[in-house]
Order: C-alpha cells, then sequence, then structure tokens
C-alpha cells in the first residue's frame, strides 16, 4: 500500500507489535532463509553470477547475499510496482525503512519499471540514507564507496505468444459469445486484478457520469469488465470487491433496462477470454492512478481488430 499510496493515512499503516514481530520473525527472517539457500548454490559454482531478486518480497535479501558472498556475485533486484517519493516513506517507522533502503543500496543496481521510479528511488535514498549522495544523478546512488544504478527496465509482453493465443479456435469461441453479448452496442472493456491501485471504482463512476451526462448513449454502450480475484484473504481487497460490486449494481439498477444491462461484471482467472475481449473493444478503460507497468494496455493495443482507442 506503501508503493502504490494507498494508505488511509490517519488510520493506516498502524505499526503494532503484531507487524514488528511480523517484520521480525516473518519477512527479515524468510529473507535470510532465501539468502542462505541461494549462497550454497552459488558457493558451490565457479561461474560468475547474477542474483535477481524479485519485487518487494525480497529487499533485505541483498544485505544477506553480501554477508554471506561478499562481492563476487553481482546483484539486481526489479521492483514490478511504483517507487513513490521521499515522503510517503515516513509512513513506516525510521528501523524499518533504514534497514530496507541500506538493504537495497548493497546491490549492484536496482531495476524500475520507469525512469520516474527510478529517480523516486534516488531521492528516497539520499533523503534517508545520510550516507547516500547522488552527485547530481538521476540515475544512481553512492554509497559507502560504491555506485549503485538505479535503471530503468520495462517490463514487455511477449508478441508472439500473444498473438498466436488471440488466433486459438478456443480464444475465437469467446470472442463469438463476447460479440453475440454486445450485439451492435460500442464495447468499454476493463481487465483487471481486484486491487485498490487499479482504480476499477472510479472508472465505474466514470462510466455512470457518461450515460447520466448523455442520455442518447444509453442502450447504445456497453461495459464490460473481466475482474480476475486478488488477495481475497486481505480485508481490505474483500471491501473493494463489494464496493465494485455495489456500484455496478447501482448503475444496473438506475439506468438499465428489459434489454440494456449497463454493466456486466465477470469475475475469475480466465486469460483467453481477455485476449478473446481485447480483439472486439471499441475503448479500453485503463484507468490506474499508480501503476507498475500496465500489461493490458499493450496486449490490448496488439490484438485489437476494431479500431479500438
Amino acid at each position: 500500500f506503501i508503493h502504490h499510496q494507498l494508505s488511509d493515512i490517519p488510520r493506516s499503516p498502524s505499526i503494532t507489535q503484531e507487524i514488528w514481530r511480523a517484520w521480525t520473525k516473518g519477512y527479515v527472517s524468510m529473507n535470510r532463509q532465501f539468502a542462505d539457500a541461494i549462497a550454497d548454490v552459488v558457493e558451490q559454482t565457479d561461474r560468475k553470477v547474477i542474483v535477481m531478486p524479485q519485487d518487494y518480497h525480497l529487499y533485505m535479501l541483498p544485505k544477506f547475499l553480501r554477508e554471506r558472498l561478499g562481492f563476487d556475485v553481482q546483484i539486481q533486484p526489479f521492483i514490478h510496482i511504483p517507487w513513490p517519493g521521499p515522503d510517503t516513506w515516513l509512513m513506516i517507522p525510521k528501523q524499518m525503512r533504514t534497514a530496507l533502503l541500506d538493504s537495497l543500496l548493497q546491490s549492484d543496481r536496482v531495476g524500475f519499471q520507469t525512469q520516474r521510479d527510478a529517480f523516486n528511488f534516488v531521492q528516497t535514498c539520499r533523503f534517508h540514507q545520510p550516507e547516500a549522495h547522488s552527485h547530481g544523478s538521476r540515475n544512481s546512488i553512492h554509497y559507502f564507496g560504491r555506485k549503485v544504478g538505479a535503471q530503468a527496465y520495462p517490463i514487455s509482453i511477449d508478441v508472439e505468444a500473444v498473438e498466436k493465443l488471440a488466433d486459438q479456435p478456443s480464444t475465437k469461441k469467446y470472442a463469438d459469445e463476447i460479440s453475440n453479448f454486445v450485439g451492435n452496442r460500442k464495447l468499454i472493456l476493463r481487465i483487471d486484478r481486484v486491487e485498490p491501485s487499479k482504480n476499477i471504482i472510479r472508472g465505474l463512476q466514470a462510466y455512470r457520469a457518461l450515460i447520466e451526462a448523455y442520455p442518447k448513449h444509453r442502450g447504445k454502450v456497453q461495459m464490460l469488465a473481466l475482474l480476475v480475484p486478488s488477495r481475497m484473504e486481505v480485508d481490505e481487497y474483500q471491501s473493494y470487491l463489494q464496493e465494485i460490486m455495489a456500484e455496478a449494481g447501482f448503475i444496473n439498477a438506475n439506468y438499465g433496462t428489459g434489454t440494456w444491462e449497463p454493466v456486466r461484471i465477470l469475475l475469475g482467472d480466465n486469460y483467453p477470454r481477455a485476449i478473446a475481449a481485447m480483439r472486439l473493444y471499441d475503448v479500453l478503460l485503463v484507468n490506474p492512478i499508480a501503476d507498475g507497468m500496465n500489461l493490458v494496455a499493450k496486449e490490448g493495443v496488439l490484438v485489437n481488430e476494431n479500431d479500438g482507442v
């Protein structure tokens, strides 16, 4: 939530004793176990090794790897989600923040989705780590005599694989079903995991504003939302899904007719169906406020056959 700037600042995060135990006995301990397992393998080879930890789950890994292996190994974490500016990191205790940043700065370079994320990381380290200096650079930090890179490596999609899937008979069958459902209406499509960072509720509210302000579109547009449940064991995610369904229900109850359901939501993880829908949209609605690298936007423009926007 800190990465996506989604915290309810007056209320969360609240760093309780339970959170401190989860930090010491869970997060830090798990990262040390990962580092030990990796080091055991690296020590058995004479080849040069690059270790590439992925995302926020393994921020403490570089520190523990350095303790075991020194500088005989290259370490390059990649962070899939946004990196916010320095002030956002004030919401976690200094002890945690310092440990996380110090560990990441044990890397040779840190990869991000965008140059803005990389620059925010540089600024965060400058503000919060007294020994970190950028010397005017936007993509590197000097830390205890070492230069640590902060580089943008935006993730792509597998173009050939997506195009191949789009041409599969099963995908075409889904496309036929969706086409029959939409009929001669214009299709507004969104495809998201059910995560607060995807900003789904505001997208529905914008659609409601459209059909309120322009009655001529009623019955002539169709919103289809293909949503993949995510982290349903987390209270905030459960509540978010409930709010999504409530907003969609409000729109359908107030504007729907016997022949027109303004919003259709389909829950489930069905990638071929998603690709099929992308072939058909007139509008692909992608509106996260803070996201890593939204692959739906790339997949959509690749496979769309309807001159969609």
